[in-house]
């Protein structure tokens, strides 16, 4: 109660400072880190009690964003929402550092045919299965207020495309909130991991044909566009490795400072990963993996990276909450619910069957789709490139992957601390690496 009252407090004194005359501008950078300071504390609290409740923190740290941003109470624009968006590159690094960290090569090994089997399997069937739905409801103009049947079927592909990716940043972070330990964790963390590269390589395909068959030339061909992604990939994942060796190294020299040196660490790797234009998440991921699983240091390496992680954890799922629009899901909540429900029944299918034949246990068949039901990070950076390259229908599909990303990244947190509960995965559970 008394954490309400200082809320409170704090949203009335953020009112009344910018009338006041002579108080703080709308537009001063000190009001936007009031701002920031009440988002923080509002978004905490809102974890916490989503936490009481039985859903995960960030479920709470989505909603006080949706609450505190532009489609909410307003306490901060769009344009300050891109204006920290240096949180969010910092973020990003953490969590893929931590989600590197929770890769355990023991398991991984045993495990690697059913991620590759998995993977396959979900990026065939998402996308066959949203692109005929959407295609068909396009094509015979069951849909012609959303999207224009002359763009149907160039939108059916994207939003195919679209929803194959999940979020690893919410996997890591529910998987971070129970500290979770067995094969439902390990196998959503590297099937997310492999996800990521196909996603990226196929929306690049898929914006080469679309751009092809739009302006009538030959365009960029297929292979040249697949070799630059894998090109990129190879160098991210080698320049991981070598950053990783470096970490080990000051590790076995560095014995305090712990958590300056992981968050200086996620600083250097997001912006050398933009110096050399490499893939930021693939990068900290394998650096994070190779010191959590060559390094006797490992250990205080995932401490450090726990103890960093919350505040900038918060900031960067409120901000990702803030960045849902809620005007777009009032717009199109009935064609965005369909693209869920499509997605979900293709994801659960897909999992579930590649699951059963590469022989996992039943309760991982039963429980794994859902940790791949969230979307953000990929899913709102390609909707954004959407708009952005395809004036027009282009923003209308945007608004409907935006409206159908909301609803996935509210359900599926929940989902996923469900299941891997379920499973015994938390720490400290009496089956906890018995699976």
């Amino acid at each position: 109660m008394r954490q309400l009252i200082l809320l409170v407090i704090l949203y009335l004194a953020m009112i009344v400072l910018p009338a006041v005359p002579g108080g703080l501008s709308a537009e001063s950078p000190l009001f936007t880190t009031t701002v920031l300071g009440f988002i923080l504390l509002a978004s905490l609290f809102l974890g916490r009690a989503s936490a009481d409740i039985g859903f995960p923190m960030i479920t709470g740290y989505l909603v006080g964003g949706m609450i505190c941003g532009p489609w909410g109470l307003k306490l901060f624009s769009v344009e300050d929402v891109h204006r920290l968006e240096f949180i969010n590159h910092l973020a990003l690094s953490l969590i893929a550092l931590s989600g590197g960290a929770e890769l355990e090569w023991s398991m991984l090994k045993k495990r690697m045919k059913n991620i590759m089997a998995i993977s396959v399997a979900q990026m065939a069937v998402i996308f066959i299965g949203v692109f005929s739905v959407f295609y068909l409801l396009f094509h015979i103009a069951l849909m012609e207020s959303v999207m224009d049947s002359r763009y149907g079927v160039y939108a059916a592909i994207f939003l195919g495309v679209i929803a194959t990716a999940n979020s690893p940043s919410s996997v890591v972070a529910v998987i971070n909130e129970l500290n979770a330990r067995g094969p439902l964790a390990q196998t959503v963390l590297g099937v997310s991991v492999v996800k990521d590269v196909m996603v990226i390589a196929l929306f690049a395909l898929a914006a080469s044909f679309v751009n092809t068959a739009l302006a009538g030339t030959a365009g960029i061909s297929a292979g040249a566009v697949f070799g630059s992604i894998m090109e990129e990939t190879f160098f991210s994942l080698l320049a991981g490795a070598l950053i990783g060796i470096m970490v080990i190294f000051f590790l076995n020299t560095l014995k305090k400072e712990q958590l300056l040196f992981t968050l200086g660490l996620a600083v250097f790797c997001s912006e050398f990963s933009a110096l050399f234009h490499l893939n930021a998440l693939l990068l900290c991921i394998m650096a994070g993996f190779m010191v959590t699983n060559f390094s006797a240091g490992g250990g205080r390496f995932r401490e450090g990276l726990e103890r960093g992680s919350m505040p900038v954890f918060v900031i960067f799922f409120a901000l990702t909450g803030a960045s849902l629009h809620l005007d777009a899901f009032f717009e199109m909540w009935p064609a965005a619910l369909l693209l869920v429900v499509c997605r979900a029944v293709c994801l659960w299918g897909s999992t579930a069957g590649a699951a059963a034949l590469m022989g996992e246990e039943p309760k991982i068949r039963k429980h794994l789709w859902t940790g791949f039901t969230a979307q953000a990070g990929v899913s709102l950076g390609l909707a954004v490139i959407i708009e952005s390259d395809f004036p027009g229908w282009g923003g209308r599909l945007f608004t409907l992957i935006i409206a159908a990303i909301a609803i996935n990244q509210l359900i599926g947190p929940p989902l996923f601390k469900y299941s891997l509960l379920a499973c015994g995965e938390k720490k400290g559970s009496a089956k906890n690496g018995k699976n």
